[in-house]
């Protein structure tokens, strides 16, 4: 026999159920704010230049659509974030940040978990030169992935799994309105303001934002005047932004990771065919404030623009109401009455740096250049490397590997020159690093042995010796 439950009984033990329901949802945690970006970066300690202890600390960078920032974990313990800025007309988004604890291995915010500052530093993904060019005549077909190819480049480098992101500069190129016949960008947004920097950055590079923590460099485009509201809201390794200032240079700073020191400089505002002394003293300052981090052991310089190599750019007459199209770095020929001329890579920086050693420089890495390329000079000079293939500039893909001497700022250089789409993969040995040029396809276009300051590099036998114009998606 069933035993008899009253009906009162049911109605008590539903009035119980419904109370405690009731008070599971009022002291039950709210939801998340939106998170629409969240990453680590690595940035610089206050005066540790001369200290040849390990520098530099991660911090946690979040992007959210509410007025408020998110809650965020340090290895399940809470990490409390402050607000970096608030929203604005142009920027409706709140930018939000943490430092994290030293002895943090993985920060989560928004279901997002990310990796802080290496203990060990054995993979390197290094890219440049990645929006979408919309200025003025010059289009690019931002909505066509076989033109615009980043979003692929971002894929298939997250797929190598890196300890460290290194981005070498120039991230906002929407800059003008897509014009009404060039279908190709139809409904791209433009201007420094959030939906370009999150239509050219923050959506495409996505899978490789969380894959790794990044260093950020700045480049020319984010200067003032172009994109630099955007890069002081969001990337600067500066507690707080900056405020822009024509000619504002940010300070350098030094991290150093498992051996390796990585000086970040700010190249934005250098000239390239030129010196002119203001500018000469600021990149001098910048080699002031880093005292002894570029001249003992083993390390690299990460600017935006080369100091050392050639910089072919479109020069031409303006046309009527246009400015002439003289920036536009490592573009081929496409317009009429323009064509491609060679410029020294950096005068400013090549006239500041003359002067030093840099003894403890192996290696500079750059971008600015819409292609890639090694130049090695030997014990004289630090090898400078160029990556700045990662998706600006529509015809970069129309030319085959070059491996040429020739004489930059009087000194010969071994040159291995690649214009194709793609990303540099950097993987330590014993002795130095193994650098594996990748296409936008993930073919092997080429590699390059790095020990101190010789770089020597190799053809892929596989390469064809006509590159495809655009990439396969």
């Amino acid at each position: 026999m069933r035993p008899f439950v009253s009906s009162t009984l049911i109605a008590a033990a539903i009035v119980s159920l419904s109370c405690a329901f009731s008070a599971a949802q009022s002291t039950s945690p709210k939801p998340q704010k939106p998170v629409l970006s969240a990453w680590t970066e690595l940035v610089g300690d206050e005066n540790t230049a001369p200290d040849p202890q390990p520098a530099g600390h991660t911090m946690l960078r979040v992007i959210t659509s509410a007025k408020t920032c998110p809650t965020a974990e340090a290895d399940g313990r809470p990490l409390h974030l402050t607000v970096r800025q608030v929203a604005s007309a142009a920027f409706p988004v709140t930018t939000c940040q943490a430092t994290t604890p030293a002895d943090a291995g993985h920060v989560a915010v928004g279901g997002i978990t990310l990796t802080t500052m290496p203990v060990r530093l054995q993979r390197i993904i290094i890219l440049g030169d990645t929006g979408c060019r919309l200025k003025g005549p010059l289009v690019q077909d931002c909505n066509d992935v076989r033109r615009w190819p980043f979003s692929l480049v971002t894929a298939r480098a997250a797929a190598k799994h890196p300890d460290l992101v290194i981005h070498v500069g120039d991230y906002y190129y929407r800059e003008s309105p897509c014009p009404p016949e060039a279908s190709g960008c139809s409904g791209s947004p433009h201007g420094d303001a959030w939906p370009a920097w999150d239509a050219d950055l923050f959506s495409p590079v996505a899978p490789l934002l969380t894959a790794a923590p990044w260093i950020f460099v700045r480049g020319n485009h984010e200067q003032c005047g172009r994109g630099a509201d955007g890069w002081f809201r969001f990337l600067d390794a500066a507690p707080m932004p900056e405020r822009c200032e024509d000619n504002i240079t940010a300070p350098p700073f030094t991290v150093r990771i498992d051996g390796l020191t990585l000086n970040v400089m700010d190249s934005a505002d250098t000239e390239d065919v030129t010196a002119p002394a203001n500018l000469v003293a600021l990149w001098t300052k910048q080699l002031d404030q880093l005292g002894a981090a570029t001249e003992t052991g083993h390390g690299w310089i990460l600017t935006h623009r080369p100091i050392w190599g050639l910089d072919p750019k479109i020069v031409g007459k303006p046309r009527p109401g246009k400015e002439a199209a003289t920036e536009t770095e490592g573009m081929a020929p496409m317009l009429p009455g323009f064509n491609a001329v060679d410029f020294p890579s950096n005068v400013t920086e090549q006239v500041a740096s003359d002067s030093r050693k840099l003894a403890g420089t192996d290696m500079v890495v750059a971008g600015h250049v819409h292609l890639f390329s090694t130049l090695s000079f030997g014990p004289a000079r630090p090898v400078q490397l160029i990556v700045g293939n990662g998706g600006d500039n529509p015809d970069i893909a129309v030319a085959g590997p070059t491996i040429r001497t020739e004489a930059i700022d009087n000194k010969t250089a071994n040159i291995f020159q690649i214009q194709r789409y793609g990303y540099m993969m950097m993987d330590r040995t014993k002795d130095g690093w193994v650098g594996t040029a990748f296409s936008v396809d993930d073919a092997i276009m080429g590699s390059c042995t790095f020990v101190g300051r010789k770089a020597s590099c190799l053809v892929s036998p596989s390469l064809p010796a006509q590159l495809p114009a655009t990439a396969t998606p």
